[in-house]
């Protein structure tokens, strides 16, 4: 078993498809399939099931098992090259960085800016994921990503750390022939029974709101669920409900933001996910360029 053949069994993993692999790579795609059935070979088990209709990409348990290690593996190799090269010169390798839509104090432009003008030859990847917050926990803990920056929406694993970096409050926006769009504040009890617009499960807005909520012993009817939250203010001027929102984005017309109750009022908590233990000198290199952002 050799590291090519678990980059590439992992490349086939997260970007679904043996082509999209390939590119990724920048190898032919009948050499990603040849080191697939080498590594299968080796290990005498298959890791992936094949679609021939669909061309879809399923693990099998055996795969399910090798994944998290293959990424672990991947992961101390590239720090054992970086920690082995590091008084040689300048930072090099590559960077995968979870992040979420709204990140609040943190400028992501500005922090990558940053770590360019440190580390020009590191390669940056920057990641979203379907679930939010709770994915990119998970792509830390994996070694899928070498950090995060997310909201607080599950339990931490026990192989990450989190920080706090600050916090965005979160404004109710509601359409301008609202019942309460000419209030200064509502409170939730006043807004429980509207219908509502919300992330899906696992992201970070979403856990803070119902939390919200049920510390009320209010129940809510989610009318639209979607995982992109900037689009959140034009589907309240389309009148589909209400929803809470983070930022002082430019609103449409028809919108207005209304302030919360000091009592009720959520805010969505900006964190920092790294795995425990020593860092890599390009994370450890990212980490000082954010903390020099904050204040």
């Amino acid at each position: 078993m050799e590291l090519r053949q678990l980059e590439a069994f992992v490349a086939v993993v997260d970007r679904g498809s043996f082509s999209a692999a390939a590119q990724h790579l920048r190898v032919v795609q009948s050499a990603v399939s040849k080191t697939i059935r080498e590594l299968e070979t080796d290990l005498r088990t298959r890791l992936l099931e094949r679609s021939s209709g669909s061309r879809a990409i399923t693990l099998t348990l055996q795969g399910e098992r090798l994944l998290p290690e293959a990424r672990d593996l991947l992961a101390r190799a590239r720090a054992a090259r970086e920690l082995a090269t590091a008084g040689a010169g300048a930072l090099s390798g590559s960077l995968d960085i979870g992040v979420m839509t709204i990140l609040g104090p943190v400028s992501l432009p500005e922090l990558l800016g940053r770590f360019a003008a440190i580390a020009p030859d590191v390669a940056v990847r920057i990641h979203t994921r379907p679930r939010g917050s709770a994915d990119l926990l998970q792509g830390v803990s994996t070694g899928e990503f070498d950090l995060a920056l997310l909201a607080p929406s599950a339990s931490v694993p026990a192989d990450v750390r989190v920080s706090q970096l600050g916090a965005v409050p979160l404004r109710l926006l509601v359409p301008t022939e609202h019942r309460l769009a000419a209030e200064t504040s509502v409170s939730l009890a006043e807004v429980a029974d509207e219908r509502w617009i919300d992330c899906p499960p696992g992201y970070g807005s979403r856990a803070i709101t119902d939390a919200a909520f049920a510390r009320l012993g209010l129940h809510r009817f989610i009318a639209l669920e979607f995982n992109e939250i900037r689009q959140l203010p034009e589907m309240v001027s389309a009148g589909l409900g209400i929803g809470f929102y983070p930022g002082e984005d430019r609103l449409p017309p028809r919108v207005v933001s209304l302030d919360v109750a000091q009592a009720d009022a959520p805010q969505l908590n900006i964190q920092l996910a790294v795995r425990e233990g020593p860092q890599r000198p390009t994370v450890a290199a990212l980490l000082d360029a954010l903390h020099g952002l904050l204040p």
